[in-house]
């Protein structure tokens, strides 16, 4: 009897350790059975998700999503999230995938599994219009008489992270509202995405300018929970896809100016086919910073 008692008890003590963490089988068909994937997304960062005036999710990865559920048959959910707990969440399985401009790193590969990149990015330095400051590049965000804004939680804010004095970052979950700190001076820089800084000042977001792209490539990828290996491989064979018969070139022409990523052939190669165009998008609004400045200093 006592046996018997034990046994269950070990079996009941299991089971609920089981029942205490979310078991999964396989996402793909479940997806498929529930008619949607929901795709987390921190919906504060324009151009790629962001909530317009009907406060619907809009955006280059909204509408990239959009394409995927549709080449899987089902619909397409955005659940805005925090930034900060995007990775636990999706862990949890409070949705299906990640698909809101999040770099491949080592760090989130160990939590959780990356498709193919589908976008290369690079850090940008933003300044108020005018650089008041005469911010000029990298090197100058370890000084003592500027505050960095930056993203909690964002590559942006890792790499300032030990540069400069705790005292000289401002962290906000928002990335949207550094552009109003930017504007009120109460800080001096925003550190960001280059495409995501470009396009708030070509779309009169904020009143300010890009003074340079820094670092190596960043390359952002879609997000699953480890171990959803038919997932992952249908996402890759979508996005492959996408590439190839110009769907995604024709989803980047809504969003970015220079219009076509590049040539589709580059897919096939193992360097990723977002390069070149981010590179044009780069120079062209630099070059637009630069003659406002040079009028600047004529009016002065």
């Amino acid at each position: 009897m006592k046996k018997r008692l034990t046994i269950i008890l070990i079996v009941a003590m299991l089971a609920m350790s089981f029942n205490s963490h979310p078991v999964y089988g396989d996402q793909l068909d479940d997806i498929i059975a529930a008619g949607k994937i929901v795709i987390g997304a921190d919906t504060t960062y324009p151009p790629f998700e962001f909530l317009n005036d009907s406060q619907v999710a809009v955006g280059f990865d909204v509408d990239l999503a959009k394409e995927i559920a549709s080449r899987l048959n089902v619909t397409a959910e955005i659940k805005t999230v925090n930034w900060d707990t995007i990775i636990p969440q999706l862990k949890n399985g409070e949705f299906d995938i990640i698909l809101s401009a999040m770099t491949i790193t080592e760090d989130r590969s160990k939590e959780i599994d990356f498709t193919r990149p589908y976008y290369n990015s690079s850090q940008a330095i933003m300044v108020a219009a005018g650089n008041p400051k005469n911010i000029q590049g990298e090197s100058d965000l370890n000084r003592t008489d500027i505050v960095v804004g930056v993203q909690r939680g964002t590559t942006s804010d890792f790499y300032i992270t030990n540069k400069t004095s705790e005292d000289n970052i401002l962290r906000l979950d928002d990335f949207t509202l550094l552009y109003q700190k930017l504007e009120l001076g109460e800080i001096d820089v925003i550190l960001g995405d280059f495409p995501v800084v470009a396009y708030a000042v070509k779309t009169g977001q904020v009143n300010g300018e890009v003074v340079t792209t820094f670092g190596s490539v960043e390359q952002f990828g879609i997000g699953v929970r480890k171990g959803e290996t038919r997932l992952l491989e249908k996402l890759n064979e979508i996005l492959n896809a996408m590439l190839k018969d110009g769907t995604y070139d024709e989803i980047f022409g809504r969003w970015f100016s220079t219009g076509a990523s590049g040539e589709s052939s580059q897919a096939e190669t193992k360097s990723s086919p977002f390069d070149q165009s981010s590179l044009v998008l780069g120079l062209v609004f630099l070059s637009i910073a630069a003659i406002v400045r040079r009028r600047r200093k004529v009016k002065a």
